[in-house]
């Protein structure tokens, strides 16, 4: 049965209570996380390939939860609730989960971030000419993820201009893929 809104969040305040509490995650769990920062690193899957409906669908929900929230809840996301029942789920839940996370900033916690960081570890830049941090607003991951992410969607057309800088593809080759 698809999940609504609401038991959708449920979950992930049981999950964040859960991986709190234990200090870490189950084997099972380790494997969900590994598998969402492998799509979010590798981006949209071929067209044909098997279950690619699915992966580009928890693809999209995964980028808007990494967008408006950061790492830590890309992982609550995936060990709370996963590919399948994202995948299921109604679009309004698809749409509407990751503003919900973002109104509720206690379901993050030390072991969430410690996860992402082990998880996420992969740069989105190679080298140091990294662009400043848009002022104001967020914590420093949600600023630099929303802005790598739109910065990548750009470049995905060529060459794309931040600020005064141009960079081109070959200076952000392991960033994150979104189209």
């Amino acid at each position: 049965m698809p999940l609504s809104l609401t038991s959708a969040f449920e979950q992930l305040v049981q999950t964040s209570r859960d991986v709190e509490r234990r200090n870490g995650v189950k084997e099972k769990e380790k494997k969900k996380i590994q598998a969402a920062a492998t799509l979010l690193r590798n981006g949209y899957p071929p067209k044909d390939s098997a279950g690619a409906g699915r992966q580009s669908t928890y693809l999209d929900f995964l980028l808007k939860v990494l967008q408006l929230n950061g790492q830590s809840m890309v992982v609550l996301c995936a060990i709370g609730l996963g590919l399948s029942a994202i995948a299921i789920a109604k679009e309004s839940v698809r749409l509407n989960l990751p503003y919900e996370i973002q109104k509720h900033p206690g379901l993050d916690n030390p072991v969430l971030r410690r996860l992402a960081r082990q998880y996420f570890s992969f740069g989105v830049y190679s080298d140091a000419s990294r662009p400043p941090l848009p002022a104001g607003g967020g914590t420093v991951d949600q600023v630099s993820v929303s802005h790598n992410l739109s910065e990548r969607h750009e470049q995905v057309q060529g060459s794309y201009q931040v600020g005064q800088r141009t960079f081109s593809m070959a200076s952000n080759p392991m960033g994150y893929a979104v189209g």
